[in-house]
């Protein structure tokens, strides 16, 4: 892994952060990251990235690709619908749907390793979106999306 000094810039590895560590510090370290302790519990609530898409063009793979990494928890069930069908209703949607969608996650492992990121994959958001979009922004509007598409007419051969 050496780099010349003197390579082009596009080659060179990115600046990485510098955290001032003080006397009594506890780290937290998974096979690929390294946290501190007193970050436990202050990441994003689940799920990290989300993938929704038309059928047959790939979400599935793709699901299982990004589950290899070993900073991506999969969820309990890779199409969770929690945003179409289980979605418990308007009136208790920010506490409650939260609380009850982290169930489908391993919230004890994110609580312990800020640095993990938990993937959900539910295709059928594509389809719903006037429902699944506005409820994922009550709950998370900083959420990545991958959306998966292809030709319509390709798909039918």
């Amino acid at each position: 892994d050496y780099v010349d000094d003197r390579a082009e810039p596009y080659l060179l590895p990115p600046e990485m952060p510098v955290v001032q560590l003080r006397t009594g510090d506890e780290l937290l370290q998974t096979r690929r990251s390294v946290a501190l302790a007193s970050e436990r519990g202050s990441g994003p609530r689940a799920p990290h990235i989300l993938i929704i898409g038309a059928q047959k063009a790939g979400t599935t793979s793709m699901f299982e690709y990004l589950s290899q990494h070993p900073l991506i928890k999969r969820g309990v069930r890779r199409e969770t619908h929690f945003l179409d069908w289980r979605w418990p209703g308007d009136d208790d949607a920010d506490s409650l749907s939260r609380k009850w969608h982290e169930t489908f996650f391993d919230a004890e492992a994110h609580a312990l390793h800020p640095d993990l990121r938990a993937l959900d994959s539910t295709p059928s958001y594509l389809l719903q979106s006037n429902l699944a979009i506005p409820r994922l922004q009550r709950m998370r509007k900083d959420l990545p999306l991958i959306v998966m598409v292809r030709d319509p007419a390709l798909r039918a051969v």
